[in-house]
């Protein structure tokens, strides 16, 4: 599996992606690969027009075990998922709907919903971002 590019999400978003990977392996958790950052509405199916990974600010994850990616016998993702929600992310374990274990979003910015209220398409997002400070 290919890692996708962090560095294509909003810079606070790279840094709690990456701070979510070193946190895991300090807690002695198998590695993380991130599996998708962002993605085009080209990329995307056309029922679903905007998500939050078209505006930068979700990835997914697995584990970077060969032929262990998906596996949550030991509740792994469920380990993950409370690592992110501990810094700031939303976890997709806590969404109703199945399979969002592997998806983290950050919301400090606003949902998807309201970025396209304010800036209509990703792109004109994109254009705001700015490298910040580190985070406290």
């Amino acid at each position: 599996m290919i890692q996708k590019n962090i560095f294509k999400l909003h810079p606070r978003v790279q840094v709690l992606a990456n701070l979510l990977m070193i946190e895991a392996r300090y807690e002695g958790l198998d590695p993380i690969k991130i599996t998708n950052t962002v993605i085009t509405q080209k990329e995307q199916k056309e029922e679903y027009p905007y998500n939050s990974h078209n505006w930068g600010v979700a990835f997914d994850i697995i584990r970077d075990i060969p032929y262990k990616e998906y596996n949550n016998r030991d509740n792994w993702f469920d380990k993950v998922g409370r690592i992110g929600k501990k810094l700031g992310l939303s976890w997709g374990g806590d969404y109703p709907y199945q399979g969002g274990k592997t998806h983290f979003e950050y919301k400090g910015f606003g949902t998807w919903e309201e970025l396209m209220k304010i800036y209509k398409v990703p792109e004109a997002f994109f254009a705001t971002w700015r490298v910040e400070q580190p985070l406290t």
